[in-house]
């Protein structure tokens, strides 16, 4: 039987097809919390890249797959190509939250709750429910701050990568650096995985 073949293998399209399906199925990737982890995942037509090219088109260059609804599935009704503006002004961080009848910015509920900057999208990645984000209030010592690194003798039975429990407080380390310390296990494990993004975005 003759193998059919796309001819598309080495383009900037399949490339951005394979990298879709990548976060969405594979627990190992990256940015698996972001796609996959939060229930994302590709539609059926979708799995074959000639559907996937005939639905897009080709990848206009300077530009990345984007979908239109953060919390959407990958399908055609809810992807675009957008420029890295565009998916800036379109992630979660820039959309309002609502609770209690109330939409504002993340930064407005954070300024409410008296949280420092950042605090309400770092609950969020750590898999804090709308409700729990918006409404806790302040935790002493919940960002990073003055704390001592963890020697080798670290309790480092926390069941998540690069997090141990260290003079009553839980610190992340990542590649060999010190991240934080932190007052609870998901804050410190949202940390370790923003540090990694931010080294990934350097390299």
């Amino acid at each position: 039987m003759a193998i059919t073949t796309h001819g598309g293998t080495y383009t900037a399209l399949y490339k951005a097809w394979i990298q879709m399906r990548h976060r969405c199925n594979n627990p190992a990737d990256r940015g698996w919390h972001r796609y996959g982890g939060r229930g994302i995942s590709v539609c059926e037509r979708w799995q074959s890249f000639e559907n996937f090219r005939a639905d897009m088109g080709e990848r206009p260059v300077g530009m990345s797959l984007d979908r239109l609804d953060n919390d959407g599935n990958y399908e055609p009704s809810n992807c675009r190509w957008a420029t890295p503006r565009q998916q800036i002004q379109n992630s979660s961080r820039f959309q309002p939250l609502t609770h209690a009848g109330k939409t504002m910015s993340r930064r407005e509920w954070e300024i409410s709750l008296g949280l420092a900057k950042g605090v309400v999208t770092n609950r969020l990645r750590a898999g804090w429910s709308l409700e729990r984000a918006l409404t806790q209030p302040k935790i002493v010592g919940s960002l990073k701050g003055h704390c001592s690194k963890p020697g080798p003798n670290a309790n480092s039975t926390s069941g998540v990568r690069g997090v141990s429990w260290y003079k009553g407080r839980w610190n992340a380390k990542r590649n060999g650096k010190h991240v934080g310390c932190f007052d609870s296990i998901e804050l410190a494990r949202a940390a370790w995985h923003r540090y990694g993004e931010s080294s990934q975005a350097k390299t």
